[in-house]
Formats: C-alpha cells, sequence, structure tokens
C-alpha cells in the first residue's frame, strides 16, 4: 500500500481506496511512473532512437554511394571499366598480402613464445614492427624481438629469426634460430 496526495485537495490517499476520505474524488488507480524512474528511462529511449536513426541514414548513404558508384562504372568506356577493375583487384591483392603478412608475424611470435623459458615473463615489441618478407614458395620470414627471463632468472633481450608458412588456416613453422644473444 503506497500513499499518493488527492488531485483536488492535497489530502493524503492510500492508492488502495477509490475515493478521497476528504473531498470524495476518485483517485486514480494503476501504476505510476516515478519522476526518478521517468528521468532514468527517458535518455534510455532518446538515445535508442538517436541510434535508430542514425543507423538507418548510414544504410541510405551506403545505398547512394553503391548507386553512385554504379553509374559512375556505367558510364565508362570499356578500357576505363577494365583499368578499374585492374586496379580494384590490384588493392584488393595488395590488402590481403597485407593481412597474410601480419598474420605470418603473430605466428611466428607464438612460435618464439613456445620456445622461452619462462613466456609469462615475455615482452614483445609490437608485432607491427617485426622485419618481415616474402619469399619463394608462400614463405615468410620474419624477426621477431623479445625480452623475456631466462633459466638463471635473468632478463635478456633475444632476436629470433622465423621461417614460416600457411598451411590452410594455420601456419607451419619450417625453422626458428635465434640470431642474436
Amino acid at each position: 500500500m503506497a500513499l499518493s496526495r488527492c488531485r483536488e485537495c492535497h489530502n493524503v490517499v492510500s492508492t488502495d481506496a477509490k475515493a478521497c476520505p476528504n473531498c470524495g474524488a476518485r483517485v486514480k488507480s494503476g501504476i505510476r511512473l516515478s519522476g526518478c524512474l521517468l528521468v532514468i528511462l527517458a535518455p534510455v529511449f532518446v538515445c535508442a532512437v538517436g541510434g535508430s536513426i542514425i543507423n538507418l541514414m548510414d544504410e541510405r548513404g551506403n545505398e547512394v554511394k553503391q548507386q553512385q558508384e554504379a553509374q559512375r562504372i556505367a558510364a565508362m568506356t570499356p578500357m576505363q571499366r577494365a583499368a578499374f577493375a585492374k586496379q580494384k583487384a590490384a588493392a584488393v591483392a595488395k590488402k590481403r598480402a597485407e593481412e597474410q603478412m601480419s598474420s605470418a608475424r603473430l605466428a611466428c611470435r607464438g612460435f618464439v613464445e613456445a620456445t622461452l623459458h619462462d613466456p609469462a615473463t615475455a615482452q614483445f615489441e609490437d608485432y607491427e614492427t617485426y622485419f618481415a618478407e616474402e619469399g619463394p614458395k608462400g614463405r615468410y620470414r620474419v624477426q621477431v624481438r623479445v625480452r623475456a627471463k631466462n633459466a638463471f632468472n635473468a632478463t635478456r633481450q633475444a632476436i629470433f629469426d622465423c621461417d614460416t608458412k600457411p598451411l590452410g588456416k594455420n601456419w607451419l613453422p619450417l625453422r626458428l634460430e635465434q640470431v642474436s644473444p
């Protein structure tokens, strides 16, 4: 049983009562949202609606861009279309090669970490800074730099030279050699 104020005489009335005992005015029944709850729910509702509107605008903007791109391609000559397709294919190949190189760097880092005496103490440089190059037959050569504790509990820095190649979704270590103490 909660208490509220009568709308007519402002006397305190039980929410279970059908009428005010002072003036006889009917008391509204049902659940009321308190001010606090309204203050909390209103911004959430506004954010949800705003997010939906922004998402719809983004989708519409993407559709417009796609239509403009299709119109631009349709207006090209066959030679221009071929050059555009070649340029787009080169960009896709470059992105794929960068992803493959990044994946090779991370794989070699994992191979090095598995060989360390105390892998929990390993402090690797950012993997994007590792020297890496693509070799023949889809092989990759990566140099990994790490600071880690050895068997004597001394922290030391080491550089490892790693050769690897992709094997499906995994990487196969071909050679892992420490090149500096």
